[in-house]
């Protein structure tokens, strides 16, 4: 690839080869993610991730797991990242709202 090949994307590189999943067809189940970036929305950076179970797909998540992936990326441990299984869950705040979250 050359340099400036990554400026005719619209996403992430990996996305150009995968169609998008979703989040809520994977809860419960280990998965391990091997690729990760952000995209900017209107209201602030989201993640976008690919997963070593799901390799036809990316999927968007949300603010939590954008937070995580974030300070991933902050440490210098993404290579890490794809080695520790991970697994999403639906929860509902006191509010009665339902949200995403995850344990390594």
């Amino acid at each position: 690839m050359g340099y400036f090949d990554k400026f005719k994307h619209d996403g992430i590189p990996f996305m150009d080869s995968r169609k998008k999943g979703d989040m809520k067809d994977i809860l419960e189940q280990p998965l391990h993610i091997i690729d990760f970036g952000f995209i900017k929305g209107k209201r602030g950076d989201f993640g976008v991730v690919a997963f070593k179970e799901y390799p036809e797909n990316f999927y968007f998540v949300n603010a939590i797991i954008t937070d995580m992936l974030r300070t991933v990326q902050v440490d210098g441990m993404e290579d890490e990242l794809a080695y520790q299984a991970i697994t999403f869950y639906m929860k509902t705040s006191k509010d009665g709202n339902e949200y995403m979250t995850f344990e390594f």
